[in-house]
């Protein structure tokens, strides 16, 4: 395989972790789904998201981080691909629509 870290982006609801699996299947390629499901702070953001904008962007930002850190820990890396149904900078795409000011520079910090 030419690559070995696919990434598949796109809007919500497109069709990103569908079109994911089918790669990590036909690649026999480790997937790496983004785990929005978990974030305590979503429901919260949607309520009232300037309260909550910093909270879900650095959620999102750490458990994008560890899932990617562990996955390329891992001694087979070099001879298996990853196919990400999500791209790591997408954080500082979201961050810089939804957050401003200190909270912002703050998590560019991070």
């Amino acid at each position: 395989m030419l690559y070995r870290h696919v990434v598949i982006e796109g809007n919500i609801g497109a069709g990103k972790t569908s079109l994911a699996r089918r790669f990590a299947s036909d690649l026999s390629a480790t997937l790496l789904e983004e785990d929005f499901e978990n974030n305590p702070f979503l429901p919260l953001y949607y309520q009232n998201p300037q309260r909550y904008a910093f909270l879900v962007e650095l959620h999102f930002l750490a458990g994008r981080f560890h899932q990617l850190r562990n996955a390329t820990v891992r001694p087979d890396l070099l001879r298996q691909a990853l196919v990400c149904d999500y791209l790591f900078a997408k954080s500082a795409l979201f961050a810089s629509i939804t957050l401003s000011g200190d909270e912002l520079r703050l998590f560019e910090k991070w």
